[in-house]
């Protein structure tokens, strides 16, 4: 899947629900956890996280969670 836009700020490329998921992802949450906190299930969560990884062009969670606190901060 090709990035959305040109940009490669993770805020023009992901949707919010995207944003906040790779935010717990980042932050070292699992799927379990971030489902219970945004009210989904954990497969809707890795739903999303395919998405991410999609998009981003990211291997695994760590390299997202890299990625993430490099261009947004942990305080995010």
């Amino acid at each position: 899947m090709p990035p959305k836009t040109l940009s490669t700020d993770l805020k023009d490329l992901l949707t919010a629900k995207e944003l906040l998921v790779a935010k717990l992802v980042s932050l070292g949450h699992t799927n379990a956890s971030v489902a219970l906190y945004l009210g989904i299930r954990p497969g809707t969560v890795k739903n999303h996280l395919t998405t991410i990884f999609k998009i981003l062009g990211c291997g695994n969670r760590v390299q997202l969670a890299a990625r993430y606190l490099m261009e947004c901060g942990p305080n995010a």
